[in-house]
């Protein structure tokens, strides 16, 4: 049960809905694509990091911080940008306070927010009965689409035929629970997955790997699924290797349709690579603890089966 924090004098510590555009429940939600509750730890977290703001309500502080990610959520265009970031307490957001104000603050939080720890791996419940004592979870990059650079040897390095985009690609793994455990960004649209693998894998102990796709054949600490040779069929116990890969890697696709869940992964970011890499960390970290912090319980399959897959 989400218990809204009590007022402490001038200064707002109470529920975020007060800045939602309404008061009706899951307006926070669908405002910021974060729960109250969510946006409530972040704040208790990382509010101390955000500037302090001179003039005006003294709930500002926490209304930008909340514009944040209302903005990462709705990704407005320029020119809408004083329509879609709005609140009671700091009125419509103009293109310029959003330069002094809110990006910034963006900037700030992607550099200070720590919710994803490759530690985490090593939870007792991190395992499964098909290889129980090695594998920790699942790899995978996707694509953030970018405009295109207006200078041609730029878009070069960032143009991925396979997307037919400008893009940066964000490496991630997911554990078996299904929560953030590692992810690495920003790499060029033209760097091959294996080749970013190779570069910025994290430490693992003997023994330890992860699933992935073909794509990882031959990569360090990776297994991939068994592909037939020229003219030949797998056996049925490759095609059986093959299917547990599938099951397992189903989480890695479900968290990564979680993260590309709002405006900004889903259309061209029309902002510096710099801030626009700061806004995939923010959305990573927050998701990262809205997996910890939800039962796994309220996901689509039950906790039981999303460990344990019954053996095929």
């Amino acid at each position: 049960m989400i218990k809204d924090r009590e007022m402490s004098g001038a200064r707002f510590s109470g529920s975020f809905g007060i800045f939602a555009a309404g008061t009706a429940a899951g307006r926070v939600q669908r405002d910021t694509g974060f729960s109250d509750y969510i946006l409530g730890q972040l704040w208790d977290k990382y509010g101390d990091f955000m500037p302090d703001v001179q003039q005006g309500h003294p709930a500002k502080k926490e209304a930008y911080f909340y514009l944040c990610f209302k903005f990462i959520k709705h990704a407005p265009r320029p020119s809408h940008v004083q329509s879609t970031l709005w609140t009671p307490q700091t009125g419509h957001i103009s293109a310029k306070t959003f330069e002094r104000q809110i990006q910034p603050r963006l900037l700030i939080l992607g550099q200070v927010m720590d919710e994803v720890h490759w530690t985490d791996r090593l939870d007792p419940m991190n395992h499964c009965v098909h290889w129980p004592n090695s594998l920790v979870g699942c790899l995978d990059t996707y694509p953030c689409t970018v405009s295109t650079p207006s200078v041609t040897e730029a878009s070069r390095i960032f143009y991925q035929p396979k997307y037919h985009a400008c893009v940066f690609k964000v490496q991630i793994i997911i554990d078996l629970n299904g929560r953030i455990v590692y992810y690495s960004v920003p790499h060029l649209g033209v760097t091959s997955d294996t080749k970013i693998w190779s570069k910025t894998r994290p430490r693992f102990n003997e023994g330890e790997f992860v699933l992935a796709d073909g794509a990882y054949l031959s990569s360090w600490h990776c297994m991939v699924p068994y592909k037939a040779a020229d003219g030949e069929e797998l056996t049925a116990d490759e095609d059986k290797v093959n299917s547990l890969i599938q099951l397992y890697r189903a989480r890695v696709e479900h968290v990564i349709g979680l993260v590309q869940n709002c405006e900004l992964f889903r259309s061209k970011c029309r902002m510096g690579i710099e801030l626009s890499v700061s806004c995939v960390k923010i959305f990573l970290h927050a998701t990262a603890l809205h997996l910890r912090e939800t039962s796994l319980s309220t996901w689509r399959y039950p906790s039981t089966m999303f460990r344990w897959p019954p053996p095929h």
